[in-house]
């Protein structure tokens, strides 16, 4: 057998292999790059058939029929190759739509340009046998879009190798050793184009679908043996390495394994010399993360931490690391910013729970927060302070200087009585100009006390009002009543309630501006809600 058909049967050995490899990948593989990878081996497939078929015939109506099917092939090999680097490296999908739909623009138009050369022959602009060798071979002069397509070629090629350059400088291990072997793997058919390109070939054979003869074992062995597509890179260093949440690992002696860009820009000291130090130096200056590390928090959990000058609130997660034996091998330490969403929560429950004018509890919320008031102090047998403030003649400030002075006046009051109160007092607006107050661990006289003190603060206010100079006074009249829960003896909150209302109407009746105390409540058998 001559070197014509060693010729034939290696093109049609690499058909084959190269489409086996194919519909092995359609089939088996569901991970980015598997697809590209899979036409990839297709159109290698194409190529390599038409040119056993370019080589098989001898007359050159059907050497140009040859020609035209390898082209379904070749014009789409080099933006698949790239496809397929760009995919494992993480970046495919970081294109736009736009750019990779343009990508594709020059592969179809090569080959539309190739299929019907014989009217504008931009590929090629003439075409002959050269029959000078042991056999035939077509001997082509080159279109200006043959060295288009050539250029375009040439930049996937790089762009692709530049891919894996960059994954085989950022992985470890066995990630490298895939990066390094895909792309040791694409040089050989593009040096073998070169070869051909420079008429270096012999007997002018094209010597790039010979090339992938070649590559076809390599790419296997690199399938099987590597498990290229079993688990890729883009698994680390797009998932991981480009999360926004800083994500820290530990050993099971809380020393640093690895970490994300998040975690540096937050923590900001951690470089790969920080590998193996221990969670106490990672943590330095953020006492509240060691804390949860060290009490060993497994579900999640919101942390305050200061952060470039502000405060932000984190929700803390950790997750075991656990080997085939179930035996626990380390940590996963993940911070997710919840700040905002914390911050509408708690904006969404003021405006829930808040009057929007003067800043107290609504009704239904102070109401909720008083039962619980009174059943915790049941509970424990503690005293108990309910009290009811009503503005004196707040009608008649609206009748005469408007509803804006109104509001006005319901914000200064509220304010006045809420700088008078502890942070366990309760208090709410409970309907127009009454507010409830809620006092616990406080006896009936000392809330009587409270209430006068208000009272004389309030009779200092002075609220101005308008542009007209207008100055508005009011008065506060208070009805207080108290239980102290000891000995078994309960009250109603709504009997507390009705105590308290009774005396400010009491108030109101004496001359307003004053506060009345109710008398001690007698004991209960049981306590209604």
């Amino acid at each position: 057998m001559d070197i014509h058909y060693y010729a034939i049967a290696t093109l049609l050995l690499s058909a084959v292999m190269t489409g086996v490899l194919s519909a092995y990948s359609f089939r088996s593989f569901r991970t980015s790059g598997s697809r590209p990878y899979a036409f990839l081996m297709a159109c290698v497939s194409i190529y390599s058939l038409g040119y056993a078929m370019e080589l098989y015939n001898t007359t050159l109506p059907w050497i140009l029929i040859a020609s035209k099917i390898q082209y379904f092939g070749i014009s789409f090999i080099p933006i698949l190759w790239f496809t397929v680097a760009a995919s494992y490296a993480g970046y495919w999908k970081k294109i736009p739509r736009t750019l990779t739909v343009l990508l594709f623009v020059i592969p179809v138009t090569t080959l539309f340009f190739r299929l019907t050369n014989d009217w504008h022959h931009l590929v090629y602009k003439a075409v002959a046998l050269n029959e000078s060798g042991p056999f035939p071979v077509l001997s082509i002069t080159r279109g200006i879009w043959y060295y288009v397509n050539t250029t375009f070629a040439y930049c996937c090629l790089l762009a692709g190798n530049f891919c894996f350059l960059i994954m085989a400088i950022r992985m470890v291990g066995p990630y490298r050793k895939q990066a390094v072997t895909l792309g040791a793997i694409s040089l050989v058919p593009w040096i073998g184009d070169i070869i051909y390109q420079r008429g270096l070939s012999p007997y002018g054979l094209d010597v790039a679908p010979f090339a992938f003869a070649l590559v076809g074992p390599m790419l296997a062995w690199g399938l099987f043996h590597l498990r290229i597509f079993d688990f890729v890179p883009i698994a680390r260093d797009v998932i991981f390495d480009f999360m926004h949440d800083p994500v820290i690992v530990f050993d099971n002696a809380d020393r640093l394994v690895d970490y994300n860009r998040a975690a540096v820009a937050m923590l900001g000291s951690l470089d790969r010399r920080s590998i193996g130090i221990h969670a106490e130096q990672v943590f330095e200056g953020y006492p509240a993360l060691l804390e949860s590390l060290d009490a060993g928090f497994s579900d999640n959990r919101d942390i305050h931490l200061e952060y470039r000058g502000s405060e932000y609130v984190y929700e803390l997660s950790t997750m075991p690391i656990v080997a085939n034996v179930q035996r626990p091998m380390g940590r996963i330490v993940m911070l997710h910013d919840v700040t905002e969403q914390r911050g509408l929560v708690r904006r969404l429950h003021d405006m829930a729970t808040r009057d929007g004018l003067t800043g107290a509890f609504t009704h239904r919320y102070f109401m909720d927060l008083a039962q619980r008031e009174m059943d915790r102090a049941g509970r424990h047998g503690r005293p108990l302070t309910f009290m009811l403030a009503d503005i004196d003649l707040f009608k008649q400030v609206n009748d005469k200087y408007g509803h804006l002075a109104g509001d006005e006046v319901l914000r200064k009051v509220a304010a006045i009585i809420r700088k008078n109160l502890r942070s366990s007092d309760v208090f709410g607006r409970y309907g127009g100009e009454e507010f409830g107050l809620v006092l616990p661990e406080t006896l009936p006289e000392d809330g009587k006390a409270l209430a006068d003190r208000i009272r004389g603060d309030l009779a200092e206010l002075s609220i101005p009002f308008g542009e007209q100079d207008i100055t508005v006074t009011v008065t506060v009249s208070f009805g207080v009543s108290g239980c102290h829960f000891e000995d078994g003896a309960s009250e109603s909150l709504v009997s507390l309630f009705q105590r308290a209302d009774k005396m400010l109407y009491k108030a109101k009746r004496g001359g307003r501006n004053r506060v009345v105390l109710a008398e001690e409540n007698p004991k209960a058998e049981s306590r209604l809600t």
